[in-house]
């Protein structure tokens, strides 16, 4: 009997020592525990690098943005230049117009409207025009200003004052027929001349130096005077204008 006893506690005791083995859950909450910093370690490294390649994707869209920015604020463009309005002969307000010598002489105030439209000022260093007998390369006369300042993003006119030349004399014969067509001889005529003008201006800015050139625009100006074949050529004693205009169109 008492051998059987030691036998049956000798197996219970194995039996114990193999179900119940001593490092079973110590070492399993150590191992959960490492597991569990060693994915919580991982997941914020992962959101280190998300948080920092956000912040690279905004960085460079900014950078982008600025440079986009920059580029269209900075970009110079070329201002515009147009043909506004067109002031009466001053000789024809003040009724003295004549023929002096064999030159017929008038001036015009041609305004011109120069358009910046850059966000930043510039000068107009030049801006000249020339005044033609329309489908003639003649030019009757011209103008220029310089040293004209144009704030950013302003509109400024410009009153260019056009000296209008012609030599009865020696000028094409076409012009001053058509000059008398418009003016009249001995009578009244049409009342308008038309002519065509062309404007060059020559400007800069802190960023860059260019010009513009416009094609040529038709303008009408009032005769400077009505009835011009009562006009004396030098002193008279060459006749007036009626007799070079006869002698023209025999």
């Amino acid at each position: 009997m008492r051998g059987a006893d030691l036998d049956e506690k000798h197996a219970a005791d194995l039996g114990e020592k193999h179900a119940s083995p001593p490092y079973d859950t110590g070492y399993s909450l150590a191992s959960d525990d490492r597991d569990d910093e060693l994915v919580a370690l991982e997941r914020s490294r992962w959101v280190r690098r998300m948080t920092t390649r956000a912040a690279y994707g905004v960085l460079c869209f900014l950078v982008v943005l600025a440079c986009a920015l920059l580029g269209y604020f900075l970009a110079p463009r070329t201002p515009d230049v147009a043909l506004h309005a067109v002031g009466s002969p001053a000789s024809a307000h003040s009724g003295s117009f004549k023929l002096r010598g064999a030159k017929l002489q008038f001036h015009v105030d041609l305004v011109y409207r120069v358009q910046n439209d850059n966000y930043f000022g510039m000068v107009v260093d030049d801006i000249s025009t020339a005044v033609f007998w329309p489908e003639t390369k003649f030019a009757l006369g011209g103008g220029r200003l310089s040293n004209i300042w144009v704030p950013a993003r302003r509109t400024v006119e410009i009153t260019m004052p056009v000296a209008i030349r012609y030599d009865v004399k020696r000028g094409p014969p076409p012009v001053l027929l058509g000059m008398v067509d418009s003016c009249g001889l001995h009578d009244a005529g049409i009342g308008e001349m038309s002519l065509e003008a062309e404007v060059q201006a020559d400007f800069h800015t802190k960023i860059a130096r260019s010009l513009v050139q416009s094609g040529r625009q038709s303008i009408s100006i009032k005769c400077p005077v009505r009835r011009m074949g009562t006009l004396q050529i030098d002193d008279g004693a060459s006749g007036n204008l009626g007799d070079l205009v006869r002698t023209l169109s025999a």
